[in-house]
């Protein structure tokens, strides 16, 4: 049995509890849902119920299609977005529900498909001892500042360096979820944490400037964001790259611990010659 909803809204209004649930789970749910104002073949929401399995699909824009539940209702999921002809060229969820999946409506239309990106999930809700005085939250006048970091962080992080320009919008945007420490008047470390509406607080831009690594810096902003993401009733969590064990082994220390990890699969369609 499947839906196929007319409206974000209608989506949420019967899926809010298994959201609210799973917060960790069913990240970027809410928030796509509520993106949708009139559901078309490229911004969709999709509710599978097989033998009481229960498997919920998301798509809006440009952005992958979010997978979330169970494996066993990948066929009939692919069954609906293939006789739908409803499109997606990429996939975000575990990787046995999204291979799934993806092998399934293969053998329906053809095309392939490969792993693009690995994020593991780490959440924190018990915080282990660590002196924060020296952390600030980041005021107007840090905007700059703060937009060359986080464009280095990208470059060192991604191979990536974005337009500074954009940058500064997004951080000028979003200043109250930056903290920083300052050493001689000048930011050395930085992060930011962002309140979502499911409950979470999303950690990112984590970076210590090269010269000031390894003093416990990077340590006292997380752990300064944690602890207010915890006091104000949010589940902190980041994402982090498992090739990466000097991060990891920070975030373990604070308090951090796996959750579940996802995946980022492209599809890729069957090339048809002229």
């Amino acid at each position: 049995m499947f839906k196929i909803y007319t409206t974000g809204q209608e989506f949420l209004d019967e899926n809010i509890n298994i959201i609210r649930n799973d917060p960790l789970g069913t990240t970027f749910f809410e928030k796509n849902a509520q993106a949708i104002a009139h559901c078309n073949t490229n911004d969709y929401a999709i509710r599978i119920e097989t033998n009481g399995q229960l498997l919920l699909a998301i798509h809006v824009g440009d952005y992958p299609i979010v997978l979330y539940g169970s494996e066993h209702c990948a066929d009939e999921l692919a069954d609906v977005i293939a006789n739908n002809q409803l499109i997606f060229n990429k996939t975000i969820g575990p990787y046995e529900l999204s291979n799934a999946f993806l092998t399934a409506y293969e053998q329906r239309v053809g095309g392939s498909h490969e792993v693009h990106l690995f994020m593991d999930v780490m959440y924190c809700d018990k915080v282990n001892p660590c002196d924060t005085s020296s952390v600030q939250r980041a005021v107007a006048k840090d905007v700059a500042d703060i937009a060359h970091i986080v464009v280095d962080f990208t470059y060192e992080a991604l191979g990536e360096k974005p337009e500074f320009s954009q940058v500064y919008e997004d951080v000028s945007e979003r200043i109250n979820s930056y903290a920083l420490l300052r050493l001689d008047g000048a930011i050395v470390s930085v992060a930011s944490g962002y309140d979502e509406d499911n409950g979470l607080c999303r950690l990112a831009n984590v970076y210590t400037l090269p010269e000031h690594r390894n003093k416990g810096y990077s340590r006292k902003v997380v752990t300064y964001l944690t602890e207010q993401a915890i006091l104000g009733g949010k589940i902190p969590y980041l994402h982090v790259d498992q090739h990466n064990p000097v991060s990891n082994h920070l975030y373990s220390s604070i308090g951090y611990v796996y959750g579940k990890s996802r995946y980022e699969i492209i599809y890729v369609p069957v090339c048809i010659e002229d």
